[in-house]
Formats: structure tokens, sequence, C-alpha cells
């Protein structure tokens, strides 16, 4: 009797350490709340992702140093520690208001919404969506008209918004503005900081990103010309023809004439289309804070205009 509660005990304190290590084993390969994930910089193409689930917060954590591209500019020589982009899913509160436009008619239904605070983010967001052959659409002010942002099902959308840091370079004294900025941002920094601003538009909500890479054209246009005009040279993240997403900084006196050719697209070629500007670096010589600013709406009837009325009021506006 006694030997048989022996072997009984036993075999309770055996099958009582299986149960432990099983569902240790299920635990640690079960995704937490704030799950982990590779980096563009650990994974390859050969390298299998992990799909994430509906109903987790996953952060995108690279965990490591990466020094951008080398520049004689100290502010693109430093080296950024990227804790990965936030990934918002359906099924988390913040959704619905980030998965519309600034205009609210504009709802869309992305599989997930990236937000990034750094270049390196970006890269990673990048790379998950080539991994998971997602349509990837970029967001920093949100006014796309046309909707071709948020209008992204099932894609991804990557959002700059956080990225609105705004610096000057203490070696070349050109003025870095991070691609998430919007013209508010933009303009009470400049004005407070540098006594300085930019031709730009007086939407204050408007992103810098497409703005500028559109030409950027706003009131102080006619006597100072396009934003664009000031621009010295850009960040931007672009994919490779091996599918391998990589940070270049380019200006109309880079080295390589590709780099050349890409700079110039990005100063109102495509609207922007040949990759995600995460910062720009404008020359120091920007113009100056106006010390007053009048503004005048003069409306009409299209149905009273004729050629030559309309050929006078193009030729007041163009003088």
């Amino acid at each position: 009797m006694s030997e048989r509660k022996a072997g009984k005990g036993a075999s309770t304190r055996k099958d009582t350490e299986k149960k432990k290590k099983k569902a240790k084993s299920s635990s640690s390969s079960t995704p937490s709340d704030r799950d982990i994930l590779p980096s563009s910089s650990s994974v390859s193409s050969s390298t299998p992702v992990p799909v994430p689930s509906t109903n987790s917060l996953f952060i995108f954590n690279s965990n490591v140093t990466t020094p951008p591209p080398p520049s004689s500019s100290s502010s693109t020589t430093e080296t950024t520690t990227s804790s990965g982009p936030v990934s918002i899913i359906p099924c988390m509160p913040a959704y619905p208001s980030l998965s519309r436009g600034f205009n609210q008619r504009f709802v869309g239904s992305p599989s997930s919404i990236m937000v990034c605070n750094n270049a390196q983010d970006v890269v990673t967001a990048v790379h998950w969506g080539l991994e998971t052959n997602a349509q990837v659409t970029v967001r920093c002010g949100g006014h796309c008209y046309e909707d071709f942002v948020t209008n992204n099902n099932n894609g991804m959308i990557i959002d700059l918004n956080p990225m609105d840091n705004i610096s000057q370079d203490p070696i070349t004294k050109e003025i870095c503005i991070e691609g998430g900025s919007t013209l508010w941002n933009v303009y009470n920094r400049l004005c407070r900081e540098y006594g300085a601003t930019l031709p730009g538009g007086s939407c204050y909500s408007v992103g810098i990103g497409g703005h500028l890479t559109g030409g950027g054209y706003g009131f102080l246009s006619r006597k100072y010309g396009l934003i664009i005009d000031y621009l010295s040279r850009v960040e931007i993240v672009t994919v490779a023809q091996d599918n391998s997403v990589q940070i270049n900084v380019v200006g109309k006196d880079s080295a390589d004439p590709n780099d050349q050719l890409l700079f110039w697209a990005c100063c109102g070629g495509g609207g922007g289309n040949f990759g995600i500007v995460t910062r720009f670096w404008f020359r120091e010589d920007l113009p100056p804070v106006p010390s007053m600013a009048t503004i005048y709406s003069i409306a009409w009837n299209w149905s009273e205009l004729c050629y030559d009325s309309f050929s006078w009021l193009l030729s007041c506006y163009g003088n």
C-alpha cells in the first residue's frame, strides 16, 4: 500500500513538471501585448517574417544603432537608435481616427498604420511592407485632396507625424526640417528661433512632406519663389532593385549623377513618389519673417467674366 502511494505521488510530480514545462514552452511562443519583431537590418529576403495577430500592439524593434549615410554635415553623421515603429491595427482605439484623412469624408481600411519616429523606423516599416506585399502610402499632414493616402484598403499607411523636429546644422548652418512637420510648426519655429520663413502655403495643418515635394507654393511665392528654391538636400528612404531598403542623402551637389537626378525629382517631380523623404535641409539664407501681412479677398461671378476681363484679371495677378 505504501509503495503504491509513493509510486502515485512520484507520477503526480512528474506530470506536474511536464505540465509546467509545456505551459512555459507555450507562453514563450505566444505573442505578448508588445511583441518585438525583427527590423530591416536583421531580416533578409530569405528570413520568414512573423505575421502580426489582430489583438496585439506590435513594436517593430531593431535594437541596433545604425549610422546614416556619410555626409560632410555633422547632422547626417550622428547615429540614430531606433525603438521601432508602432503598428496601429483595426482593433485598437486609435485606429478609427488614424485611418481617416484630414478631410473626414476619406475613410480607409488599411491593415496597419505604422507610426514612425525617425528614418530607421521608416526603413523597418517599408521592409515589412515588402515582406507582406502590402501597398504602402505615406502620410504627413493628411491633406491629400485626391484620397491617394487613406484609400489604401488592406495596405499599409506610414505615418510620419511624430517626425517634426527642426534644427540647424552647426557646420553648414543649413536648417533641417523633419518630414512629418506641418506648416504651422515650420512657420512658428522658423520665426521664433531663426527670424526666417518659407514661401509656403497658408493652411497651417498641411504637411511639409507632400507640400514641398509638389513644389511648395504660397502667398510669399511672388516675392521669394517656391520652397524648393531654398532646398539643398534631402534624406530619403528608397528601395533598390534587390528589394533592399536604403537611407540616402542626396542633393544638387551630390557626387553621383543619379543622386542629383533623384534630388531633382524630389523638387516637384512626380508628387514625391520616388521614396519617403524623412529630412529636408534648407539654405541658411531663408526669406526673413514679414513684419506684417495683409490679406484681401476678392470674389466675382464667373458668368460676368468674358475673355478680355479674364485676361485682365490674370495680368493683374502676374504683375
